[in-house]
């Protein structure tokens, strides 16, 4: 094989409804998602000065070097990524929030006259793309992040628990774009449900916590709040408030 034949981790990350945008705010998106961007992979100690990237005004496709471990890129830079958008998105109007399609994919890679050559390129380009992930994210309104990783992501990173994600936090789809057909698996970090009815964990009805740690037990949440008992003497004025009475 040519040493310029290599075999990487790649990116593919397009925003949301860009195209629905007025310049000055299609600027302001371009701006603030590379922004996002370094400060994801910053905080998940990863050094994106070394990363070959091509720009698309609404997206990025990113081939990462060797050294970035992939159960980091897969889960802590994704979960540092989704950290961000939320934070920046709690700011802003809703019409300029930014929300992402992320896909991961591993693959031999070359450059070629006008870019990147391989199977691998095009393929997660196609993943971004594909319906389920769209259909996905604009199920998931509260979420700002969806994310589709290949079947060799999942079943050598995630399925192998490489990572804290879980294996059943992801549903399988099939991939349809143009001429490629593969397997792939989807998760919606802060989405709502999982693709097994139950909360997900880091979302707003489940794990409020720091990314990665644990979400609590549902026995941990489900203690019985201790009663309260006050005892009043004369007058008391209630307006728009309730009192209970027990006969004991």
């Amino acid at each position: 094989m040519s040493k310029n034949h290599r075999r990487r981790l790649l990116i593919k990350t397009d925003i949301v409804s860009y195209g629905t945008r007025d310049d000055r705010d299609q600027r302001a998106a371009q701006r603030n998602f590379l922004h996002l961007l370094d400060e994801a992979a910053e905080n998940a100690g990863l050094n994106r000065k070394k990363w070959f990237t091509q720009s698309s005004g609404d997206g990025e496709f990113a081939i990462l070097p060797g050294r970035e471990p992939e159960p980091r890129v897969v889960d802590d830079f994704v979960r540092q990524l989704d950290s961000a958008l939320d934070h920046h998105n709690a700011g802003v109007l809703p019409s300029t929030r930014i929300r992402l399609r992320v896909a991961i994919h591993v693959g031999v890679t070359s450059p070629a006259d006008n870019g990147i050559a391989g199977a691998a390129a095009v393929a997660v380009g196609r993943m971004v793309d594909c319906g389920p992930l769209r259909e996905a994210i604009a199920a998931a309104e509260p979420a700002d992040l969806a994310l589709i990783v290949s079947d060799e992501i999942y079943r050598g990173t995630i399925a192998g628990r490489l990572t804290t994600w879980r294996d059943d936090d992801f549903r399988e789809v099939t991939v349809q774009v143009k001429e490629l057909t593969t397997r792939a698996w989807i998760h919606v970090p802060r989405g709502g449900l999982s693709p097994h009815g139950s909360p997900e964990r880091g979302g707003s009805q489940g794990h409020d916590g720091p990314p990665g740690q644990a979400a609590a037990r549902p026995h941990e949440e489900a203690q019985a709040s201790p009663s309260v008992v006050n005892t009043f003497y004369g007058t008391v004025h209630t307006q728009g408030g309730t009192i209970g009475i027990s006969n004991g």
